[in-house]
């Protein structure tokens, strides 16, 4: 039990300092409770076959995209001018971009 909540707050502290990826994380989490012992080398791996893992990685990827590309901050830039320090108006923006960009 001490094992996973050693790894548990390990896996927080490089989440917070942001100093590994998030998808590295995750994999040094799976490695770590594998060698262990905590897991076996089949449970480890099964959360990888699960569609959910694959749309979240999936998004990962289309995010990552959208920021190297220059789509992400400009999207922000245009949501603040809509805003124009309006609560409503910034929500009501952001729900418009996020239809816009689901429905592509």
């Amino acid at each position: 039990m001490m094992i996973v909540f050693g790894v548990l707050a390990g896996a927080a502290m490089f989440f917070v300092s942001n100093r590994v990826r998030s998808d590295l994380v995750g994999i040094l989490v799976a490695l770590a409770l594998m060698v262990s012992g905590v897991l076996t080398v089949a449970e480890a791996l099964a959360g990888f076959s699960e569609p959910v893992v694959i749309l979240i990685v999936a998004m990962f990827v289309v995010s990552e995209a959208l920021v190297n590309t220059g789509i992400a901050p400009k999207m922000g830039e245009l949501l603040i001018t809509i805003g124009r320090g309006s609560e409503m108006r910034l929500v009501a923006g952001l729900m418009l971009a996020a239809s816009a960009v689901g429905r592509s």
